[in-house]
C-alpha cells in the first residue's frame, strides 16, 4: 500500500496515514473486504513505528472504515457503515504510551 508521508508537515504521521487510506477507499483502490497491510509490514514499508500504524488503524476503526478480527486482520467495510463523524484533529484517538 502506497501512502505519501510529509515528514516536514505539522500533521502527525498517524493522521497522514488515516487520510491516505481513506483516500484509497474513496477512490476504490481499496474495496470492501480488502485486507489492510499488517501493522508490522506497513510500519516497515513507511519507516514508522508500529504504534503509529496502530493509531491510524484504531482511528479508521473508530470512524467505521474498517473492522478487525483476530483471525482476519483489519478489513475495509462497506461504505454504508462509515461513521458520519468529522475526522479527529490533532490528538490521537487515545493517549500515546510514554
Amino acid at each position: 500500500m502506497y501512502i505519501y508521508l510529509d515528514r516536514s508537515s505539522t500533521t502527525p504521521l498517524w493522521q497522514q496515514i488515516v487520510t491516505g487510506i481513506i483516500q484509497q477507499i474513496h477512490s476504490k483502490k481499496l474495496n470492501p473486504d480488502d485486507q489492510l497491510t499488517p501493522t508490522r509490514v506497513l510500519a516497515q514499508e513507511l519507516n514508522v513505528s508500529r504504534s503509529t500504524i496502530q493509531l491510524a488503524y484504531d482511528e479508521l476503526l473508530a470512524r467505521g472504515y474498517v473492522s478487525t478480527s483476530r483471525r482476519g486482520g483489519t478489513k475495509v467495510i462497506s461504505s454504508d457503515h462509515y461513521a458520519a463523524s468529522a475526522p479527529h484533529q490533532g490528538e490521537p484517538p487515545f493517549p500515546l504510551p510514554i
